[in-house]
């Protein structure tokens, strides 16, 4: 499962790739080669709204899903309620069979709104990988650190000041066996403002990594700032730094910097799930307590407030950049949510479920005369013509197409292509031995 969620991250990581290089390109046109590289901000909600908006597909059968399913429920409710009492396994299959044919009836799959979901988490837990760890899976971002993570590979202690690093606790078991210029990118790109710090401090004396030092903490300032914010920075570091020295103008205006993401991811979420959700549901619908997809629904209200608040508790802990990247998916999914929505409501729900009612019953039709005749096909013969009399009596085609299949099964007949171990390949081993017999 990893390989596979790796592997779609390096094709998300290359869409990532385009639009951080396009994003240098546009600021080193603007800032006369001043700034060389892409802004982490603006590539991640550019990122965002392109990875959403290819899922657009799945969202809208998902939201289409849930609209059919409210207009089915009360169909399925009365099936549930009318195998109430019975538990035995006969009466559960009959129950099951019959809720079936209500989906097939509207057009749906039992487990379409599940394989959506699965589609989707193939692709998110991916898309969180690659805004987590962009150096692994964005060559320009790796390029940054490269050369200044080579240089400390090689540069002795080095090791001791990557080691305490805000970031470098979740490389622990790497940084025990000497870690290598990989490891040293992540943490480098975890590194806080602080982190830097000492390490610009460290290298003062060596001209050589002074200079890289230097070179990519200025690469980093740029690709990291953010309206005034560092993303690589963690909200609880900036509202740390900014009551450090007391309360000024200054570090009210950092406090309220340092507050906003995670408010912003928490409002944003909440307001996401709950503009989707009233999309999704039947406001008219009857609510009975003891429904089971009732009490679904009061769990999924529960968690859809619990949530948002949790990730607003992570966000506050993680980098800046995280937090971005849940505000903009929220803002995203809310607006393709609404587009779709609307989309859908232009639909005749009923026209197409009247559709998809007849297009039911004709394959319930179709399934009885392919049942029908495959069962008189394979009593089919010269020396039956009982068959023929009563397949005219049972099949409801005109004379012409009856006529067509009978000539179709019974060249296929001849033909002797049938099956091995089929009915029909019986049938012609008793037709050969039978002229076998006429012949001696």
């Amino acid at each position: 499962m990893n390989t596979i969620i790796n592997a779609i991250a390096y094709v998300l990581g290359f869409i990532m790739q385009g639009i951080f290089i396009m994003l240098g390109a546009i600021a080193s046109f603007f800032t006369n080669g001043n700034v060389t590289v892409g802004n982490i901000g603006i590539a991640i909600i550019l990122f965002t709204a392109i990875v959403y908006t290819c899922m657009l597909p799945l969202t809208y059968r998902q939201q289409k899903f849930s609209k059919l399913q409210n207009k089915m429920q009360p169909e399925i409710k009365a099936i549930q309620s009318k195998y109430k009492d019975k538990k035995d396994q006969e009466s559960q299959m009959a129950m099951n069979q019959e809720i079936q044919a209500v989906y097939k009836k509207y057009g749906v799959s039992m487990t379409g709104s599940c394989v959506q979901m699965l589609l989707q988490m193939a692709v998110l837990f991916p898309l969180y990988r690659v805004i987590y760890n962009m150096p692994k899976y964005v060559p320009a971002v790796n390029n940054i650190f490269a050369k200044l993570s080579d240089a400390l590979v090689n540069t002795k202690g080095a090791h001791d000041v990557i080691s305490s690093f805000s970031g470098a606790s979740q490389f622990t078991k790497e940084l025990a066996s000497g870690a290598n210029a990989d490891v040293y990118t992540e943490i480098l790109n975890k590194a806080s403002s602080a982190d830097w710090n000492t390490l610009s401090n460290w290298a003062a004396n060596n001209d050589t990594l002074k200079g890289l030092v230097q070179t990519g903490h200025k690469n980093v300032l740029d690709m990291n700032n953010f309206l005034g914010l560092t993303i690589s920075d963690s909200p609880s570091y900036m509202f740390k730094n900014a009551t450090a020295n007391g309360f000024s103008s200054a570090a009210l205006l950092a406090i309220i910097g340092a507050l906003i993401v995670p408010i912003l991811a928490w409002f944003t979420q909440y307001l996401s799930v709950k503009l989707t959700t009233s999309m999704t549901t039947d406001k008219n619908a009857p609510k009975d307590p003891n429904d089971p997809s009732v009490q679904m629904q009061q769990s999924m209200k529960t968690m859809n407030i619990f949530m948002p608040l949790f990730s607003a508790f992570l966000c506050f802990s993680m980098p800046a950049g995280i937090g971005l990247y849940w505000i903009a998916s929220a803002v995203v999914r809310t607006i393709l949510s609404i587009i779709v929505n609307h989309r859908i409501d232009k639909i005749d729900i009923d026209q197409m479920i009247k559709d998809n009612q007849e297009k039911y019953e004709k394959q319930l039709a179709k399934a009885k005369v392919l049942a029908t005749d495959m069962k008189l096909y394979a009593s089919f013969s010269s020396r039956n013509p009982e068959a023929i009399s009563k397949l005219k009596e049972t099949n409801p085609l005109t004379e012409e197409e009856r006529q067509k299949k009978l000539d179709e099964a019974a060249e296929y007949y001849k033909s002797g292509k049938a099956r091995p171990n089929s009915l029909l390949y019986a049938a012609n081993l008793v037709k050969k031995y039978e002229e076998d017999q006429l012949n001696k």
